[in-house]
C-alpha cells in the first residue's frame, strides 16, 4: 500500500502476507495496463511510454481484478496516462507521487470508480490547454506530446498512406522500431532554403508512419508526393496534414505558414482528444 521503501516493515518479505501471493496480483494488474497502453493506445515499445512509473498506479487498481479495465473506465485512464505524460507529473519525487495516486484507489469504497479517483487526482492548473507555441516549440521526436499524438491518431484509426495499414497495426509488429517519425518538409531540403535547424526539428513538421512509407517517400518535396496521392491515400494523408498542402502556393517559401497552421490545428485536435481547457 506505499511506493516509499523506508515505508516497508523489516519483516515485508516474510509477513503474514504470503509475497508470492502479493506479487501475482501485480503480476496480473501489469499485464493488463500493460495491454491497455499497447492495444487502445499504440504505446508498444519503450520509446512511445511516457512514464513506467504512471502505470503503477493503474497495477494497484487491477490487483483484485480478473479482468481489465471496465468500459466507463477507458477514458479517465487514457486521460491520466496522457496528461500526466505530458505535464511530466512523474518526474522528481516518484514515490511520493505514485502514492498520491493510490491513495484514492486504496481509500475508495466498492461503489466508486476508481479509475475516475485517480484521473480526479491531477491538479486543475495541469488540466490546461495545450496552446499552438507548445507544438512550434517541441523538438522531440519521441517526446510526450508525440506520444499523446500517436494516441491520438490510434484512437482515429489513422493509417499510414502508402501502405494504407492502420497505425495501430503497424506499431504491433514484430521488429525493434516499427513506427516512423517522418518530417513532413525532410531536413536536406530546409537546409537548402536556409531554414534554421529549430524550425525544420519541429513537432509541426512531424507526421507518424510506417518504416516502409516513411523510406518510399524519403527526401522529396511534400507537395508532389502529396498531389500524387489520390483516393483514400489522400484522405489517409489529410488525416496528419490537414488538408493544408492542398492549398496552391509555394510551400517551401511559406513554411512559416505551415508550421503555424499545422501547430494551431494539431493543439486544437489534442485538446479536444483530452478534453483539456
Amino acid at each position: 500500500d506505499s511506493s516509499s521503501f523506508t515505508d516497508l516493515p523489516k519483516n515485508w518479505a516474510t509477513g503474514e502476507k504470503d509475497i508470492n501471493e502479493s506479487w501475482k496480483a501485480t503480476e496480473q494488474g501489469l499485464s493488463k495496463a500493460v495491454a491497455f497502453v499497447r492495444d487502445e493506445l499504440g504505446w508498444t515499445t519503450r520509446r512511445w511510454l511516457p512514464s513506467a512509473n504512471a502505470l503503477i498506479p493503474l497495477v494497484y487498481l487491477l490487483r483484485d481484478r480478473g479482468s481489465g479495465f471496465a468500459a466507463n473506465e477507458r477514458e479517465d485512464i487514457r486521460r491520466y496516462l496522457c496528461v500526466t505524460g505530458v505535464r511530466g507529473m512523474f518526474r522528481g519525487s516518484v514515490e511520493s507521487t505514485i502514492n498520491k495516486y493510490v491513495s484514492p484507489v486504496r481509500k475508495a469504497t466498492k461503489s466508486q470508480r476508481r479509475a475516475s479517483l485517480i484521473f480526479k487526482t491531477i491538479p486543475k492548473n495541469e488540466l490546461r490547454s495545450i496552446k499552438s507555441e507548445d507544438i512550434l516549440k517541441e523538438r522531440g521526436m519521441y517526446s510526450p506530446l508525440m506520444q499523446v499524438y500517436l494516441a491520438y491518431l490510434v484512437s482515429r484509426g489513422v493509417r499510414t498512406w502508402h501502405e494504407e495499414a492502420p497505425l495501430l497495426d503497424v506499431a504491433k509488429r514484430d521488429i525493434n522500431d516499427p513506427l516512423a517519425v517522418h518530417h513532413v518538409f525532410p531536413r536536406e531540403l530546409l537546409r537548402e532554403h536556409k531554414i534554421e535547424p529549430d524550425r525544420i526539428n519541429c513537432m509541426a513538421n512531424y507526421a507518424i508512419l510506417s518504416q516502409a512509407d516513411n523510406a518510399e517517400i524519403g527526401d522529396k518535396d511534400p507537395k508532389p508526393v502529396y498531389d500524387a496521392l489520390s483516393g483514400r491515400s489522400k484522405d489517409y494523408a489529410d488525416e496528419q496534414l490537414f488538408g493544408i498542402l492542398a492549398e496552391k502556393r509555394d510551400w517551401i517559401t511559406a513554411y512559416e505558414v505551415f508550421l503555424t497552421t499545422r501547430a494551431g490545428v494539431l493543439a486544437s485536435r489534442l485538446n479536444t482528444f483530452l478534453r483539456l481547457g
